[in-house]
């Protein structure tokens, strides 16, 4: 051992040695003088740009010290560790980018396993990368990049919907392309030592590697790798290693920590449980939970008013003061004074700034996304010709039915959806008239004026036909950075955060000018003489900065517990009429709840699925992806410590929906419709 390490030793005083030698020489002073000059210079322009002193001595040393290195670009021990280097430094960046990994001083919020994981996919992705170019220097440019490419697009993700990347969202890319001109992408102080890791990274490769051509690969090493991961993808993707693990638990928590995992072990999960499997007892119970209830006639009561139904699904339309915002004043006070043959609360949706469609889905259907992989765009994925709705049943009741959007018809593969749904016409923005813009997007304003002309020309030619029209606003669509065309600043934050996100004023002033739309559209209504019901409620709360929640928590939103983070998720709804409909009150609900609901408040015959729905609304009024609370108030992202009742109400809820969506051939049909 004494002489191992005095060989050691020996070897490092040699190294030491040969170094003073070769920077004492005329070209290692020259090399040593630029890499100096290009430190300093680096350090300087850092400084200027307010960078802090670590962040500069970190790159000034890096940039330095890689010029320096770029005369021993003959040796090949360096090329073959600068590739090895590659996939853990893209994993440091896009994790630092995504909030997981600080450098000064160095915090990681992952795990030892979480890492480990992580890193497995971005050494095989980039593997795989080398083996098609068989280049060590194209391969490594081109799978540094890749994950720039990943990091950014996470992070302009969980900026803009406050959530990483599923895989269900590369299904919705033309959706989100078509609004992405609406969004700031001026990278963050994260994003551009993402940009400038990724960018000496990649000068490195080039300066200290030399260009080779392609090279036959050496099998003898190939074969046994591939055969490794394709083992280690059979495992993940087959076997209960996620389970084995702890990650299956952590994938079903809560969309507000979707960051936990790490960006590419996150999506990878998501993928693994990316459909939907046959719930547990599915083929013994499913006869006997649909025989337990009978969907009523089609017909209602002699004398029973059939009034026509307006639902407006209002984009991004929410109460911030009960998250604690202050405000110079009520941003609905107009909402908030209803109390005349109206029905009101608070309903919890299971998004958070973006998929709207899903929001769509659970009113529509009263099916809930909770039982649906996690990212999932309901409309692009479960949604089929012929199945049932709100549309068609009351459409069994003799309603003509309308969906209106006052955008492109594109989004969220809605034209086929509403006919899927048996909506007898659709309405987009082509179809709107005289449309006037808040920002760039048509006003609520104007588009209660297309929904009242709809209804007028129902009315002129129908007299005798009820109108069911379901229509879904544009107005408060994010991104909230100040550009105030057509709006006026009425509401804006007091108290600690005044003047701090003029952005947050912005949406709050939309959402005044929401609520005078509102308030005009009702004064309309309340002329009629026919009767006619009126249901408004939000999609989900907008997406606002991550320093806004974390100015007002005081923590990161992705830390909060569940029942801190239900108010993230909480949203009015108003049923009100132009006649008495009854003093009925059913307190807070998940949205999956409130078509049931509005068909028990007309009094109009329910399915065998809305009877089962609002039994289970007695015991757990509460379901959504993130959270659950029962009758009790019991609040919980884990369906264990839930009442064994609600737990059973979840087990059958689970087995009617998956008939419902995806037993199709075997769908018990005259569950979820009513009787002829």
């Amino acid at each position: 051992m004494k002489q191992l390490f005095h060989r050691c030793s020996q070897a490092v005083k040699t190294r030491y040695r040969a170094f003073l030698t070769h920077i004492s020489s005329d070209p290692g002073r020259k090399r040593f003088r630029i890499s100096g000059a290009v430190s300093l210079a680096c350090l300087l322009v850092f400084l200027i740009e307010r960078y802090p002193i670590f962040y500069a001595l970190f790159w000034a040393v890096l940039l330095g010290t890689m010029v320096f290195l770029a005369q021993e670009r003959e040796r090949e021990i360096l090329p073959r560790l600068l590739w090895l280097l590659g996939p853990l430094l893209s994993f440091l960046g896009v994790e630092y980018m995504i909030g997981n990994i600080e450098y000064f001083p160095f915090v990681c919020q992952l795990s030892a396993l979480e890492i480990f994981l992580n890193l497995i996919w971005y050494y095989m992705i980039a593997g795989a990368i080398h083996l098609i170019c068989r280049r060590r220097r194209l391969s490594a440019v081109i799978s540094a990049v890749l994950f720039l490419a990943i990091g950014m697009a996470e992070c302009y993700f969980y900026a803009f919907r406050g959530r990483v990347i599923f895989p269900a969202d590369i299904v919705a890319v033309n959706t989100a392309l078509k609004v992405v001109s609406e969004y700031s992408f001026w990278p963050s102080l994260q994003q551009w030592m993402g940009i400038l890791t990724c960018a000496a990274y990649v000068a490195a490769v080039f300066l200290l590697s030399k260009k080779h051509r392609w090279r036959r690969p050496k099998w003898f090493l190939v074969l046994p790798v591939t055969v490794l991961c394709f083992g280690y993808l059979c495992i993940f993707f087959l076997t209960p290693f996620l389970s084995w693990t702890g990650f299956e638990g952590k994938l079903w928590t809560s969309l507000w920590r979707t960051r936990e995992n790490g960006v590419l072990l996150n999506f990878t999960i998501n993928l693994r449980y990316s459909t939907v499997e046959e719930p547990e007892g599915y083929a013994d119970r499913i006869l006997s939970l649909t025989n337990a209830r009978k969907s009523e006639k089609a017909e209602l009561s002699e004398g029973q008013t059939r009034p026509n139904i307006i639902v407006i699904m209002n984009e991004s339309l929410s109460d911030l003061s009960v998250l604690g915002v202050e405000t110079n004043e009520p941003c609905m006070p107009f909402l908030n004074s209803l109390t005349k043959n109206t029905i009101k609360g608070n309903t919890y949706v299971s998004v958070f700034a973006g998929h709207t469609a899903n929001s769509e889905f659970e009113f529509l259907t009263g099916n809930s996304i909770s039982f649906l992989p996690v990212g999932t765009v309901a409309y692009q994925m479960f949604a089929r010709e012929g199945d049932y709705s709100l549309v068609r049943q009351l459409s069994d009741l003799g309603y003509d039915s309308v969906a209106m959007h006052p955008y492109d018809a594109f989004g969220w593969n809605r034209p086929s959806v509403y006919r899927y749904y048996g909506f007898d016409k659709m309405h987009f923005i082509e179809d709107f008239q005289n449309v006037v813009n808040v920002r760039d997007y048509c006003s609520d304003r104007s588009n209660y004026e297309n929904l009242i002309r709809t209804f007028e020309d129902h009315r002129a030619a129908n007299q005798d036909t009820p109108l069911f029209l379901f229509n879904v606003t544009m107005q408060n669509h994010g991104d909230y950075w100040p550009r105030w065309d057509g709006l006026k600043r009425t509401v804006w934050l007091t108290g600690d955060l005044k003047d701090d996100y003029e952005g947050v004023d912005m949406y709050l002033s939309l959402v005044r000018e929401s609520d005078e739309a509102f308030k005009e559209l009702i004064e309309y209504f309340q002329k009629v003489e026919e009767p006619t019901v009126i249901v408004m409620f939000g999609d989900h709360q907008p997406g606002l900065p991550n320093e806004f929640y974390e100015d007002l928590f005081g923590q990161h939103k992705d830390t909060l517990e569940a029942e801190q983070a239900m108010c993230m998720y909480q949203i009015p709804y108003v049923i009100w009429a132009n006649y008495d409909i009854g003093g009925k009150e059913y307190g807070d609900f998940s949205l999956n709840y409130l078509s049931t609901v509005l068909v028990d408040a007309l009094g109009f015959p329910k399915t065998g699925y809305q009877q089962f729905l609002f039994e289970a609304m007695q015991t757990l009024p509460i379901i959504t992806r993130n959270f659950y609370r029962d009758a009790a108030g019991l609040c919980s992202a884990d369906t264990s410590v839930l009442p064994q009742e609600a737990q059973n109400i979840l087990s059958e809820y689970a087995i009617l929906q998956y008939n419902g969506i995806k037993g199709r051939e075997n769908r018990y049909d005259s569950f979820f419709n009513l009787t002829p």
